[in-house]
């Protein structure tokens, strides 16, 4: 396989597939200039690898097409070729479509040109094989899945989506309706003011150790109605700012973080509600850090976070709403730590399926204004973290070998989890580092079994991708 695949490998039936280019493809050299990089892919047949060295690529302000199986990167990870559509006043896109496809970008500096009208995007049409999105930087560019119906009603949307390694910023940028029919991969990933908004096309979606900073929505996860759908948001950090702009009022404004839907698995995060980076004025009128649940169906389990909020000096004593946490579904919650929440109740349970079958155990909270008497078995201490920046837990906290004891979930070491984001085999660190700037290593990611971590005879039931930097 190339340097630059990406192998998605099960350790437990050993089953490969490689999303890479084809082994008798062509690797053509690209130069920057002027449309250069569109005639170079008109003129590519399937399978090739165009190869882009340092510069400026611009494009005519018509739509880029890739309806063929091709590989656009870097010349090596020194070089950052520069892409944007030149002007005008349609809004141009790179467009990745027809049957069968297999496109990576890897590399790649994809921006808005000065004199675009609006934002350009990158467009995922129809019944595409796969698309992996490796180590590139995106300025305000809007991302789409779209779904497609032949004569006939029947609908397709692309195989699998992986984009790992990627920065993505400007503000008020969308992911629109991603995800995918088997496999949605988004990992390692730094998004500053770009909203993730997943349609569950498919079975499985992977949220991991990605950095999302945002002064609004960061995350919304549409309810999906196939049978075994699930999604795993793991590891990630989540910090929410007040305002996006200095010295701008905030009063009476609401603050959400993320919406949940359908069936999943939210562990090892980190929240932070209300940072003040821009000095806004004002009081904020309410913070919601999660909403589970926009009906009462559905199941998460939300285990191993950190829930911190920043805000204290900024309470509005009459919130639009009261609870930091939102459940409409049904939630497994333990292990979890709050700490410094502003609102008047922490949690809000607010359907009979949400009070009769939730779960509430070994959390902690500590100097929250509303209480947490939810839980079964509550700790009201300082965890003493060592800082709150990755929020370990400091020698002697209560929160050490204080978690639920479950057999087949504990530390790597074989003790009693810890409450917060490093209990468990997974912590938050093992995948913070893969953002490490000058990291060499692939980048590496677990994809657990959606229901269950252990097989019957033991063993661990675990996907992985692993992804290859560029050199």
């Amino acid at each position: 396989m190339s340097k630059y695949g990406i192998k998605i490998l099960s350790f437990f039936s050993f089953a490969l597939l490689i999303l890479s280019q084809n082994v008798f493809a062509a690797e053509v050299s690209v130069s920057p200039g002027s449309n250069t990089l569109r005639t170079a892919v008109s003129s590519a047949v399937s399978g090739d690898v165009l190869i882009l060295e340092d510069g400026i690529y611009t494009l005519s302000n018509d739509d880029l097409i890739v309806d063929k199986s091709l590989t656009i990167r870097a010349i090596n990870a020194a070089a950052t070729p520069r892409v944007y559509f030149a002007g005008g006043s349609n809004i141009p896109a790179i467009k990745i479509q027809g049957a069968d496809t297999d496109f990576i970008m890897q590399g790649i500096f994809y921006y808005e040109g000065a004199s675009v009208t609006n934002r350009p995007r990158l467009e995922i049409d129809g019944a595409i094989s796969s698309v992996a999105l490796l180590e590139n930087q995106f300025s305000q560019i809007d991302f789409q899945v779209y779904e497609t119906t032949d004569a006939d009603g029947n609908k397709f949307v692309i195989d699998d989506l992986i984009i790992v390694g990627n920065s993505f910023s400007g503000l008020n940028s969308y992911f629109y309706q991603m995800g995918a029919k088997n496999s949605f991969i988004f990992a390692g990933n730094e998004l500053n003011y770009v909203s993730l908004r997943l349609l569950a096309y498919g079975a499985e979606a992977h949220i991991i150790g990605n950095s999302f900073i945002h002064n609004s929505s960061m995350l919304t996860i549409s309810s999906n109605s196939l049978v075994g759908s699930y999604s795993r948001v793991m590891s990630n950090s989540f910090s929410q700012t007040l305002s996006a702009e200095s010295g701008v009022s905030v009063s009476n404004s609401n603050y959400s973080m993320m919406t949940l839907e359908g069936d999943g698995d939210f562990s090892n995060n980190i929240v932070v509600q209300g940072l003040n980076p821009y000095s806004a004025t004002g009081t904020p009128g309410a913070f919601r850090m999660m909403q589970i649940g926009a009906s009462t169906e559905g199941f998460w389990n939300v285990s191993n976070n950190v829930f911190d909020s920043k805000a204290t000096a900024l309470f509005d004593a009459t919130p639009n709403y009261a609870e930091a946490l939102h459940f409409s579904a049904e939630v497994k919650f333990i292990n979890n730590i709050i700490s410094d929440n502003i609102q008047p109740n922490v949690f809000n349970l607010d359907s009979s399926k949400s009070e009769l079958y939730s779960v509430f155990s070994n959390n902690l909270c500590f100097n929250n204004v509303g209480d947490c008497s939810l839980d079964d078995n509550l700790i009201e201490l300082d965890p003493k973290f060592i800082d709150e920046v990755d929020y370990v837990l400091d020698t002697g906290s209560p929160g050490i070998n204080a978690g639920l004891d479950n057999a087949g979930y504990r530390d790597v070491d074989g003790s009693i989890i810890d409450l917060g984001v490093h209990g468990g085999p997974f912590s938050y660190l093992q995948f913070a580092k893969q953002r490490t700037e000058n990291t060499v290593e692939p980048y590496f990611y677990p994809l657990f079994e959606a229901n269950s971590s252990l097989s019957t005879s033991g063993a661990l039931k675990v996907k992985a991708v692993a992804i290859a930097r560029l050199r």
